[in-house]
């Protein structure tokens, strides 16, 4: 799975997994996620992914995911696959948890997400640099005051050449935690330990809170293949900041799980 695709496939889930709250006390927040992308064997634009996003002001977190209006294969009622991307399937998590359970209504079946504690497989760069650059003048996001930051990621191994641009629009006022929890490199590629200090330290500095708006071009050259761009664009929308009803983060009863895993 390419870069932004990998992203966007875990990006519902990874959320709510990583404690999406922030520290207006009192106050919950609802909004709309949606995934565009364009390939280069796929150059017209396309939903990839659409969900629902509420927050409590407790630390409780459930993210429902949407119909996108593409036709997608039916879900083998005899899979024990996670159903990623389902429309119909939700998230549900808690502030400060590194477990997300992925429920599916249709087959009162769940499954338990957990968040991997360390690297488990690796490849080694021969160069790569990343950085973070803060973009001028500041903006709004439906009124939302948010900060502009531009994420250059560049590397080269024995297999891949690619090069990535992240514009990120993140509002202060939501902090989330993921300076230090979310990182859309290491989500894509993970291993060289140098490479991920880097990702790390210029993730941390782009994530001034919640992202609102992230936009990401990569080009690929993979060995003895053809080039490749990939687009993406992640866009909250429908932003509410009242708080969700409680039955919204209640566990379903009468389900059964299915298994344990990690992205």
């Amino acid at each position: 799975m390419m870069p932004h695709l990998r992203l966007a496939a875990f990006a519902a889930p990874a959320l709510v997994a990583l404690a999406i709250s922030h520290r207006q006390s009192g106050t919950g927040l609802t909004m709309t996620v949606t995934v565009t992308s364009t390939s280069t064997d796929d150059p017209k634009p396309s939903v990839f992914m659409s969900s629902k996003m509420q927050m409590s002001s407790s630390g409780l977190a459930r993210s429902d995911v949407l119909p996108t209006g593409a036709a997608k294969p039916p879900v083998d009622p005899t899979s024990d696959k996670p159903p990623l991307m389902v429309p119909g399937t939700y998230s549900l998590g808690k502030k400060g948890n590194d477990t997300t359970y992925l429920i599916d209504p249709s087959r009162k079946k769940y499954w338990v997400i957990l968040r991997p504690k360390g690297v488990t497989h690796g490849m080694t760069y021969t160069s790569f640099d990343v950085s973070a650059q803060r973009v001028q003048p500041d903006s709004t996001i439906e009124g939302i005051p948010v900060q502009h930051w531009r994420v250059t990621d560049n590397s080269t191994s024995k297999y891949v050449n690619s090069k990535s641009t992240y514009d990120v629009y993140s509002a202060p006022a939501f902090d989330v935690g993921l300076a230090k929890q979310f990182n859309p490199g290491a989500m894509a590629m993970m291993g060289d330990p140098a490479y991920d200090a880097k990702r790390n330290a210029a993730w941390a500095q782009a994530f001034q809170g919640l992202p609102l708006l992230m936009r990401t071009q990569t080009q690929m050259l993979v060995y003895q293949g053809k080039p490749q761009s990939f687009s993406m664009v992640m866009r909250a929308t429908n932003i509410s900041r009242s708080e969700p009803p409680a039955s919204a983060f209640a566990f379903p009863s009468g389900y059964t799980l299915v298994h344990t895993t990690t992205p």
